[in-house]
């Protein structure tokens, strides 16, 4: 007698997922900071220039990632399937990372109550510019660059030769500002 393979059907539609990943991450920053002017606005069509910075802690939040695994077993002679939702560990990471055993993304409200937290430290430095000083309309654009330092690695992909998980992270970013004054 030949065994034979019952095929996949899960009466579900799998979800997109990232391979690799291995947990989301959020980051809650808190700063105290200096906006300096460089030049002056004038007080129709005129543009102010200047810089600020800012330091404080920062906190990273790191969710486990979760995938629709595929696991095959045997009973009373014949196979089946069965998925199983699963966080990367170092026992499953064989099934993990083999791309033909994940059927995809677990849905999203797994991980909540595992949350890991990790203390560090965040600084920004930007550039702006600011239009028009007695405008009704403030309109001003910001650029600059932002960096957080943890105090150990953020584990957000799984580490193999090519990729390795760092403790900071640096970040450029542009701000549009618009609003209406009132007096």
């Amino acid at each position: 007698k030949q065994n034979r393979n019952i095929p996949l059907s899960f009466n579900k539609v799998s979800q997109s997922f990232k391979f690799g990943k291995q947990n989301y991450l959020y980051v809650l920053r808190a700063g105290k900071g200096v906006k300096r002017l460089i030049t002056d606005k004038a007080k129709r069509k005129g543009v102010a220039i200047g810089y600020n910075y800012e330091a404080g802690p920062s906190i990273a939040f790191l969710r486990p990632y979760y995938l629709e695994l595929i696991y095959n077993f045997e009973q009373d002679g014949r196979f089946y399937n069965e998925l199983r939702s699963e966080r990367y560990t170092i026992d499953n990471a064989d099934k993990f990372l083999d791309y033909n055993s994940v059927f995809g993304g677990a849905p999203g409200n797994k991980g909540w109550s595992e949350i890991k937290i990790v203390p560090g430290i965040q600084g920004k430095l930007g550039l702006f510019f600011s239009l028009g000083a007695f405008e009704e309309y403030a309109k001003s654009l910001e650029v600059g660059i932002m960096g957080d330092l943890f105090i150990r690695n953020i584990p957000i992909m799984v580490e193999t030769e090519a990729i390795s998980n760092k403790p900071y992270f640096l970040n450029f970013y542009a701000t549009l500002e618009f609003g209406k004054r009132k007096n």
